[in-house]
């Protein structure tokens, strides 16, 4: 019985949060009946890594895909068994803020990022897709609390970092960055600045098994490129041209806009603590050339001596993440900001347990905390229509049933949401909307049986345009499907 008493006094706040934010999530698992444009893709790709179906798109990542495979595999094609893998993987990530912030900047931090974390309303709703923001950014900062504490070890073996620094690559591409970081972050460690340091560094056999070992988790994926395509980097590059290359730009205010909503008003916090962040390292870089007097400055520094680094690599990350995302990204969505959700709460948590000690009355923090649950509540409230199907959900139905109709009959489809028709229609030849002045060309082309319209596509604008397609003697409308929310036509080709 002893060493349970020691299990649970040394762990027992890291199995609560995991079983709080586990139940949490798994909540979630009730208010999705469909799945949505890119977990087609991944459900489709995992069956294709299981030998059945023809549809696969290379540009994406494989560990999601090999990860449902599994679970195809012992169980049978079963899409809401599989939903447990994005849920675990919410739930880690929650656990995992915890764990790092505590770690870093003390238990108030920690639970300041644990809260504003758990009532995030859109962590809520994107907890039981099969989508890779959450699960690569779980993986992510497994890497960076094992680099940390294999630096701090007598070891300073890092090789458990540099594996789940690989793992998060192969979930999300982005993170591929993590390798030039993390050498660098073990590089610096020995302070090649000094001749002795530069001598440690060069010569740490750690650092080159450590690189040899992120390639030899990396090089089953790389041989399949090879073996499949010719080229080993073709996945990497297929997915580079499409994210970067897209003919539309999407508009700054899009993801500026959506990038609150993501973060909830909680984090409005951020855009004060990212400055705030920096300031606090210039600080501590000053303190060592002159002699502060306040004490409030005197006491900061005194806290953030041996973690001003961690302070600059993090605000350094956010900035460096936000450029690429702008300068680099032309096709922007709100998910495609996940890398920057755990930089934004563990610096917004250092400025609230900050804030809150300046106050005489130690414990505003708690009610600091309880009212951070409070507006997290009221927040989440407001996606609970989005969570019941309401929203979220709303006009995927009529996309099921033309998916469901075309399959049945066979042929090529040309539609705006192909992933979707291959995933419900069980099509191995989807096509995308072809640009207007192609269309008619890429018909005949491309043998095309079947063509969608709806009315709540975007992109390209001659989708919602009835007339566009009834205009076409070759086209000939053979069923409507529709709810409140979206209506879908399906066109036969004759």
């Amino acid at each position: 019985m002893e060493w349970a008493v020691r299990v649970v006094k040394k762990y027992g706040d890291i199995g609560l949060v995991f079983l709080i934010a586990l139940f949490s999530r798994s909540l979630m698992l009730f208010f999705y009946p469909y799945v949505q444009w890119d977990a087609a893709v991944y459900l489709l790709n995992a069956q294709y890594f299981l030998g059945g179906g023809g549809y696969f798109e290379e540009f994406r990542p494989p560990l999601l895909a090999a990860l449902i495979s599994v679970v195809f595999g012992g169980f049978g094609v079963n899409e809401s068994l599989a939903r447990i893998i994005p849920v675990l993987f919410s739930a880690l990530f929650i656990t995992l803020v915890y764990v790092v912030s505590k770690e870093w900047f003390g238990k108030k931090v920690g639970l300041f990022a644990t809260v504003l974390t758990l009532f995030n309303p859109y962590h809520f709703e994107w907890s039981p897709r099969f989508y890779t923001g959450i699960m690569s950014s779980a993986l992510a900062m497994l890497g960076v609390l094992f680099l940390r504490r294999g630096l701090f070890a007598k070891t300073k073996n890092t090789a458990l970092a540099f594996i789940f620094a690989a793992l998060a690559a192969l979930a999300r591409y982005v993170y591929l960055a993590l390798l030039p970081l993390f050498v660098f972050v073990q590089f610096v460690s020995h302070k090649p600045w000094t001749k002795k340091g530069l001598k440690k560094s060069l010569s740490d056999t750690r650092i080159y098994s450590s690189i040899m070992l992120w390639i030899l988790i990396m090089s089953p994926w790389l041989i399949f490129n090879a073996v499949e395509y010719g080229n080993m980097f073709h996945s990497f590059e297929r997915g580079h041209a499409i994210i970067a290359g897209n003919e539309y730009d999407t508009e700054v205010t899009y993801y500026v806009m959506y990038g609150v909503v993501m973060f909830s008003l909680l984090y409005g916090i951020g855009l004060f603590a990212i400055p705030y962040v920096l300031g606090v390292f210039l600080l501590v870089l000053l303190s060592s050339v002159v002699t502060l007097k306040q004490p409030v400055l005197k006491k900061l520094v005194k806290r953030y001596k041996n973690q001003a680094w961690v302070l600059l690599i993090l605000s350094g990350y956010f900035i460096g993440y936000v450029v690429y995302f702008h300068a680099v990204l032309r096709h922007k969505e709100i998910r495609y900001l996940w890398p920057l959700f755990f930089p934004i709460v563990i610096m917004g948590s250092i400025l609230l347990r900050d804030v809150s000690e300046w106050f005489s009355q130690i414990r505003f923090s708690y009610w600091l905390i309880g009212l951070s649950v409070v507006c997290g509540l009221i927040l989440f409230s407001t996606f609970v229509p989005r969570m019941a199907g309401l929203q979220a959900m709303c006009g995927m139905e009529p996309i099921v049933e033309a998916s469901h109709f075309v399959g049945e009959q066979g042929g090529a489809v040309m539609s705006p949401f192909w992933p979707l028709v291959a995933y419900y229609g069980d099509i191995t030849e989807t096509w995308w909307m072809s640009w207007e002045h192609e269309f008619d060309s890429d018909i005949r082309l491309k043998n095309i049986s079947f063509v969608f319209g709806t009315s709540q596509v975007i992109e390209p604008d001659y989708v919602r345009n009835q007339s566009f397609f009834d205009a076409r003697d070759y086209l000939h409308k053979v069923a409507t499907f529709s709810d409140t929310c979206q209506t879908v036509w399906v066109y036969r080709v004759a």
